[in-house]
């Protein structure tokens, strides 16, 4: 690598004949195709930790909706009625599932990081 070589790091976002254009902290950049010497895709560094930060953000905000959508007063107190059946619980294990999935998913296919080297 040359002395003068300068590392810029971000979210891939798009290339053209000219440029490569990406993501980071401070907005947009754009780095010239003829002044770019190198290009490291950091593909699947943070996958698992993603996917583990999302399952788990996932699972608690499912948890807590399933949680709070639970009516107690949706049947009348007179006749029979199955949404009294498992209380509160059924509604926040399902918020749950569904978080967990919907999490994990999300997760694991967070934007790759790339470094530039220019």
């Amino acid at each position: 690598m040359d002395v003068n070589s300068k590392k810029h790091s971000g979210t891939f976002v798009s290339f053209s004949e000219t440029a490569i254009l990406y993501h980071e902290t401070a907005g947009e950049q754009t780095i010239p195709k003829q002044d770019v010497r190198r290009v490291k895709l950091m593909e699947n560094k943070h996958r698992l930790r993603n996917t583990l930060i999302g399952a788990g953000v996932g699972t608690g905000a499912g948890a807590a909706i399933g949680a709070a959508s639970y009516n107690k007063q949706s049947c009348p107190s007179t006749n029979f009625c199955l949404s009294g059946i498992g209380g509160r619980g059924i509604p926040t294990a399902i918020g749950a599932v569904v978080g967990l999935v919907a999490g994990t998913v999300v997760g694991a296919y967070c934007p790759a990081t790339a470094t530039f080297t220019v």
